[in-house]
């Protein structure tokens, strides 16, 4: 049990284990509903926790088609808050809109083949990596260039070839996610990268920089 830090909130909320237990709460859920208990305000939450008990209370009617289309639209929820800070214009848009057309495929009950996410994967990871372009023209100026990104920057394989383009010379891990509201943090671990453009080798990885 997890109790929430603002005196305000009534009662705690549950935090069951991630797997299919005895009140049917599937992984993805069991993981999205500590974001949910901590992310809202102290105004709202009393009645988001009433709302999410009394759909608790009905869960065992839905069998494992209804919980996967609940598990993809979440998704597409996620995906459509991504976009909305996404600016007109920009080349990653196409590439998001592709992601959400198979997730309505997949919620509608037509499940895109693995190919087909996996080139989407693909040309998002491309089309979504603005750093690495503005890396490539910074460099031409200065020695060093730093970039504020999610550390999730360096995971997926479509990326693989950017980082033997762009080696990196440092990666400073920040021990306390940012804020870009001057209020709520963000969801996601952030980092400085910093390239060096006489750099060779491996990246040094500096973790716990406090920001605060």
């Amino acid at each position: 049990m997890s109790e929430h830090a603002d005196s305000k909130k009534p009662f705690t909320l549950v935090q069951c284990e991630p797997t299919k237990g005895a009140l049917g709460l599937p992984a993805w859920l069991a993981h999205l509903t500590p974001w949910m208990d901590d992310e809202g305000t102290a105004a709202a939450w009393p009645e988001m926790i009433r709302r999410y008990a009394s759909l608790a209370r009905r869960w065992s009617v839905l069998d494992a088609v209804a919980w996967r289309r609940l598990d993809f639209t979440a998704r597409k929820i996620g995906v459509l808050e991504a976009r909305t800070h996404v600016p007109a214009g920009n080349g990653a848009l196409p590439s998001i809109d592709a992601v959400l057309a198979l997730l309505d495929r997949e919620i509608a009950g037509d499940t895109p083949s693995e190919g087909e996410w996996a080139a989407a994967e693909a040309a998002a990871a491309a089309a979504g990596w603005a750093a690495g372009w503005a890396v490539d023209q910074a460099l031409r100026f200065a020695e060093n260039v730093a970039f504020l990104l999610r550390l999730a920057a360096m995971e997926t394989a479509a990326r693989a070839p950017m980082w033997k383009r762009w080696p990196l010379r440092r990666v400073t891990v920040l021990a306390e996610r940012p804020s870009f509201t001057g209020g709520r943090t963000d969801n996601a671990a952030y980092g400085f990268f910093h390239w060096q453009r006489s750099h060779i080798g491996p990246a040094e990885i500096v973790p716990g920089w406090s920001w605060r």
